[in-house]
């Protein structure tokens, strides 16, 4: 809960800096900006002692402001969970709490794509002895593409990033995950 406030005061504060630090021309470009979130599954790693890989499903939130007509500022929220991981009783949430930048192709046209990086904390908790409650590095990169529905809404139809997380699992410590998205994206604009 922490790393959720410590990211939404991150996100104010740099809302807040753009809003504040500019005096606005008349007839200027309004802030922009985004909220979204959807459906995430992750592909991870299984832990020590176990064989092959496991999904987690759950959601992931996102806020950004447009400092251009391509180039966004974000911050991201994500959870996921998997319960009796591989039939061995193990159960996992992730969780992460990451900023970075993000940027847009064909912003307001039918299709854009996009791309972002993202660095951050991802914790979990388990009941597996070696990861009980840890929070540790997170980053992910990728991109995605969204469909736009009408003039405010946009249809997020997939996102696909490489998910880092060191958390301990007695190995390596480090875990390289493909994370997927779809969902929506609601924008609009902020005349000052």
């Amino acid at each position: 809960m922490k790393l959720l406030v410590a990211s939404l005061l991150i996100f104010a504060s740099l809302l807040g800096s753009h809003a504040g630090a500019q005096a606005i021309p008349v007839g200027s470009t309004p802030l922009s900006v985004e909220v979204g979130g959807g459906f995430t599954s992750i592909h991870a790693n299984a832990g020590p002692g176990a064989c092959g890989c496991f999904y987690m499903n759950g959601f992931d939130a996102q806020a950004g402001v447009y400092g251009s007509s391509h180039l966004s500022v974000l911050v991201d929220v994500g959870r996921t969970k998997r319960s009796n991981i591989n039939g061995f009783g193990h159960n996992l949430t992730l969780s992460t709490y990451m900023s970075g930048g993000k940027y847009t192709l064909n912003r307001g046209g039918r299709f854009s794509p996009y791309g972002e990086a993202l660095v951050g904390f991802g914790a979990s908790q388990s009941n597996f002895p070696i990861d009980e409650k840890t929070v540790n590095f997170a980053f992910a990169g990728g991109g995605g593409l969204n469909f736009k529905v009408t003039q405010h809404l946009d249809f997020r139809v997939a996102e696909a990033q490489y998910l880092v997380t060191h958390i301990p699992n007695g190995v390596n410590d480090r875990q390289n995950q493909l994370r997927l998205t779809s969902g929506l994206s609601y924008h609009f604009h902020i005349h000052q």
